[in-house]
C-alpha cells in the first residue's frame, strides 16, 4: 500500500492540482517551483487520479497516480 506524500513534476499551465482518492476523499496540492507535493500520511494514494486545472478553472490533465 503506498502512502502519501505523492511527488510529481506540475503540469503545463496548471494552477491548482488535487488527488482524488479511491475513498472519495480530494486532496489538495502544494507547489514547489515545477514540483507538486500531496500530503496526507493516513491516505493511500492506490487507484488514485491526479487532476490539474488551469486559472480558468477548466481541467486540463487528468492521469493516474503511478504504481509503487
Amino acid at each position: 500500500m503506498r502512502r502519501l506524500p505523492t511527488i510529481g513534476r506540475s503540469f503545463t499551465a496548471g494552477t491548482a492540482i488535487e488527488a482524488s482518492l479511491i475513498s472519495g476523499e480530494v486532496l489538495p496540492s502544494r507547489h514547489y517551483g515545477v514540483y507538486f507535493a500531496i500530503l496526507a500520511p493516513e491516505a493511500t494514494v492506490e487507484g488514485a487520479t491526479v487532476t490539474a486545472t488551469g486559472a480558468d478553472g477548466r481541467v486540463i490533465a487528468t492521469a493516474p497516480v503511478p504504481a509503487g
